[in-house]
């Protein structure tokens, strides 16, 4: 149950968030306007007043909707699709909002991908405040060989352990230019397959975006 509530509050981050303010500005206006009414003894106009509302509904959502394309990008990205070879690349700038939109190719940034050992993070010896337990900071690069992390990755990957509240299915860490530490990070969930975009800055893993089932390839700092 747990899973399809974050996959629903997925689909709000993706899309639909801007619908719950304008929904409890809408229920604020026509509480106060039936509480007007009832004062002077008049009758409700329901008809009317619904109208009403959801022509102002649709004008706030709209608002929200302009305020969040004109969001703060932060970087971009380019992904394929997971387990499909022939995919075609997606381009996406994250925003600070959380929310990514389409963009075109760029040139991204120098890359160097490290993946954690399958064994790294252990999810069999659970505890009351904590899902993922790390026990070894094994981590490859992109041809296999095992490399040693540095400080930063091994705090990384122990922020992850502390943050993250699914089992942890795939853990890489991207440094950027060298200096700039990021985190992809597939969970095991069962209704759908998040990939979460962590920045790693002040001791901790810092959420970018969120994607369904995506191979993260390069990155753009802007």
């Amino acid at each position: 149950m747990h899973d399809f509530v974050s996959y629903l509050f997925y689909l709000l981050q993706r899309g639909m968030r801007f619908a719950v303010p304008a929904a409890l500005v809408c229920g604020l206006i026509l509480a106060v306007c039936y509480a007007v009414c009832r004062r002077q003894g008049r009758r409700f106009p329901w008809g009317k007043a619904v109208c009403a509302l959801l022509s102002f509904a649709l004008c706030l959502a709209l608002l929200f909707f302009v305020r969040n394309e004109s969001d703060e990008p932060i970087l971009h990205v380019a992904l394929k699709l997971a387990g499909e070879q022939d995919a075609a690349y997606v381009y996406e700038t994250v925003c600070a909002s959380g929310k990514s939109r389409a963009c075109d190719a760029f040139t991204p940034d120098a890359c160097v991908f490290y993946t954690a050992d399958y064994a790294d993070f252990d999810t069999t010896a659970l505890r009351s405040h904590r899902v993922n337990t790390l026990v070894a900071t094994t981590l490859y690069d992109s041809v296999g060989n095992v490399v040693e992390p540095d400080e930063t990755m091994i705090a990384m990957m122990h922020a992850a352990a502390d943050q993250i509240d699914h089992a942890i299915f795939d853990f890489q860490i991207i440094v950027v230019d060298g200096y700039r530490y990021f985190a992809f990070v597939k969970l095991n969930v069962n209704w759908w397959d998040p990939c979460t975009l962590y920045e790693y800055e002040g001791g901790e893993l810092r959420e970018l975006c969120q994607w369904d089932n995506m191979r993260l390839l390069s990155v753009g700092l802007i």
